[in-house]
């Protein structure tokens, strides 16, 4: 478990200053670093699903994103598109 947060945080890092788009998998990997999530749909004819925007201040560490309030209720959201795409 420490090692993910370090890992983690080390993400954080390295995303304070601009990189172009990234494929991430994991929910709590994908608020950390972006300014901007898009979802996407399932399956080969996949489109975007869904934009959300991340209000986090930068420079980020992973202690201050899960502290900041709207970091739950953002995690859910994508949580939520994702149960719901899995489910149809």
């Amino acid at each position: 478990m420490r090692e993910r947060f370090l890992e983690l945080t080390q993400l954080g890092k390295s995303y304070d200053t601009p990189h172009g788009p990234a494929v991430i998998v994991d929910v709590d990997e994908a608020l950390l670093p972006a300014d901007r999530v898009v979802m996407m749909t399932s399956g080969p004819a996949a489109t975007i699903g869904e934009r959300l925007t991340v209000p986090f201040p930068r420079p980020r560490s992973r202690v201050a994103v899960l502290q900041h309030p709207p970091y739950y209720p953002l995690r859910d959201q994508l949580i939520g598109f994702l149960e719901e795409r899995a489910a149809a």
